[in-house]
């Protein structure tokens, strides 16, 4: 049982985060976990596999400013198999993938071997039930990005919800500055002196 977790990163109720080579999350409940942060997007409110994201080191130690392309990811690793789970009223309050996120699955595996689908690390979705899982931004029950071999397979989705209401999809120029008071004005507790 994993139940009743919050966490203002992604990952609610838990997170397979980074390479592992033949990862099994198996035959848990997955229940009322939720992943917000008001300020930031936050993925996976039950469940998020997530390799980890790239460093780019190169561009951050160089004596030069210089633009650099787009890292990618290691992925998760080969053979995460994600199996008879029962992933049900999970929140991601602030983000994708209310009940399950797959994100980073694949990266550098794919740009190793573009022409070679069978050395692509793969996910297998298999026998889940996932419902009643509520996403603030996107992908109420299941929301996958950088996922390019996925099987999806005998799985039960019903009566998910994404709201459309995260706050970063309301992110106006000026919301960052919303709790700034008025120049030249100085605020002491509950007083303002201008």
């Amino acid at each position: 049982w994993v139940c009743g977790n919050i966490s203002s990163g992604d990952g609610g109720g838990m997170a397979h985060f980074g390479f592992s080579y033949g990862g099994d999350i198996s035959h848990n409940w997955i229940l009322f976990n939720q992943s917000n942060n008001p300020t930031l997007p936050t993925y996976g409110g039950g469940i998020i596999a997530q390799g980890v994201p790239p460093d780019g080191t190169f561009c951050e130690n160089s004596a030069v400013d210089i633009d650099c392309a787009p890292q990618l990811s290691d992925g998760v690793g080969p053979g995460l198999v994600i199996d008879g789970n029962l992933i049900v009223g999970n929140t991601a309050e602030s983000g994708k993938g209310g009940g399950l996120r797959l994100q980073n699955i694949n990266g550098t595996d794919v740009q190793r071997s573009p022409n070679n689908r069978n050395a692509w690390y793969a996910v297998s979705v298999i026998n889940n039930i996932i419902a009643n899982n509520v996403a603030g931004w996107a992908g109420g029950g299941v929301s996958l990005q950088d996922a390019v071999r996925v099987s999806f397979i005998n799985n039960t989705v019903i009566s998910n919800d994404s709201t459309s209401s995260a706050g970063v999809l309301f992110n106006t120029a000026l919301a960052a500055q919303a709790n700034v008071g008025p120049p030249n004005c100085t605020t002491v507790g509950a007083n303002t002196t201008c």
